[in-house]
């Protein structure tokens, strides 16, 4: 076992040799109980529906991490060092705990369940050193195995993906415990480094770190990227919360390079228990920053007509849903080098509030009204009806903003299930 780790063997292959000097199942785990590792037994399921779970879901159910916490295992087996024999709960067994630790903290849980063979010191010795070998693993290779992550983390990740096993009932008890409330309003960010390379997960450890000390959130590794829940009423600027938010992203990223997204804000309880829509909507936005180039983030409520746009390209042609007049003004602005197009995609935008567009476009209101004028004789369009303004926004949008080919499905933001 000890020239496998030596080796670098894969977890799950490391893991395996245990099989083979204990009968007994065990299970390895990251710091947010995530399973890196399991011996599948189909007898200890029968018998443990915790266990069941975890060789289905792969993780330890939230309201069993909860239960440890209220007991006091959670806290003793965080500050024990040396593998020791705990009694039956949570697992219906006794069971040896060994906390996995390097010098960033916590970074995993391993445990033998005794249900074959009668706990005793062997197996507390071979918790004991496997979970040292581990530990020597990890500090000569911070890459060997996942190195952040709180119970909670698993909570999000299930709510992110749609889980049967996302509790709902549990959400209270995560917000007490993160000192959250319900009436908070909250955003989802998502952040990605340029690129990926050795050590990423370390470093996104310290990112993590850094954004949990500077700002009121929660952030947790996710699909390769670095997800962020930011709970926006905690904002020193609440009056400006969305200019606030943009410049704490813009400042991030002038660190952590790469490329972020974010999600509308959302409010408590019923926002959470839609958090996968929320994480696809940051999603969205993380795509439209890195393919567009003009901004390393973007918002998902000013994407969301472009992205719109674009979804409606790849299933009907432009005509159907794009406005005629758009052509008309297109085609006018080419032969006569005018702006009509952009006067009157921005006339609409500021719902028709002329002072405001010409002080947008840099013009005078009266050669607004000239401009107005040509637009009407030209296309004869009827802006008083709310189906045209939405059809000449979608036209500007799909012409203009979102004008990469609907073929190149590479880029397309993977969507976790709904």
């Amino acid at each position: 076992m000890q020239n496998a780790v030596i080796e670098k063997k894969p977890l799950d292959e490391l893991c395996g040799l245990l099989s083979q000097v204990t009968s007994n199942p065990w299970y390895l785990a990251d710091a947010s109980f995530r399973i890196q590792a399991i011996s599948y037994s189909l007898d200890v399921a029968e018998l443990s529906v915790i266990w069941k779970f975890m060789c289905s879901q792969h993780h330890v159910p939230m309201d069993t991490i909860l239960k440890l916490a209220e007991s006091g295992k959670l806290e003793k087996m965080n500050h024990i060092q040396h593998a020791y024999i705990e009694e039956a709960s949570p697992f219906n067994f006794p069971y040896v705990s060994k906390t996995i630790f390097s010098s960033q903290g916590i970074i995993g849980h391993f445990f033998i369940i005794g249900v074959y063979n009668k706990i005793s010191a062997y197996e507390k010795e071979l918790a004991e050193f496997f979970g040292n070998l581990l530990n020597q693993q990890v500090e000569a290779d911070s890459t060997y195995m996942p190195t952040l992550g709180r119970y909670y983390d698993n909570y999000f990740i299930d709510l992110i993906e749609g889980s049967d096993s996302a509790d709902r009932k549990v959400l209270p008890e995560v917000f007490r415990r993160l000192s959250w409330t319900t009436s908070d309003l909250y955003t989802l960010i998502v952040f990605q480094s340029p690129m990926a390379h050795r050590g990423e997960a370390a470093i996104d450890g310290l990112k993590i770190q850094v954004l949990e000390k500077m700002y009121p959130c929660k952030a947790f590794p996710y699909q390769n990227k670095i997800a962020v829940i930011l709970n926006a009423s905690q904002l020193s600027d609440r009056s400006g919360r969305r200019r606030e938010i943009q410049k704490m992203v813009l400042r991030i990223l002038r660190d952590f390079e790469g490329a972020a997204g974010c999600s509308q804000l959302f409010e408590g309880d019923h926002g959470f228990e839609s958090l996968n829509v929320y994480y696809q909507q940051a999603l969205v936005a993380l795509d439209f920053a890195q393919s567009q180039a003009k901004s390393p983030m973007a918002e998902y409520g000013e994407v969301a007509l472009p992205y719109l746009c674009q979804k409606l390209s790849e299933i009907l042609p432009a005509p159907m849903f794009c406005h005629p007049g758009m052509d008309i003004l297109r085609h006018y602005d080419m032969e006569n080098h005018t702006d009509l197009e952009n006067t009157l995609y921005q006339y609409i935008l500021l719902e028709q509030n002329t002072a405001e567009t010409a002080r947008q476009l840099f013009i005078h209101r009266n050669s607004l009204l000239y401009r107005l004028d040509k637009i009407q004789a030209l296309t004869n369009l009827r802006l008083e009806n709310p189906g045209d303004r939405v059809r000449i926004l979608l036209d500007y949008l799909y012409h203009h903003v979102y004008d990469r080919p609907a073929v190149e499905s590479e880029s397309e933001p993977s969507l976790p299930p709904t």
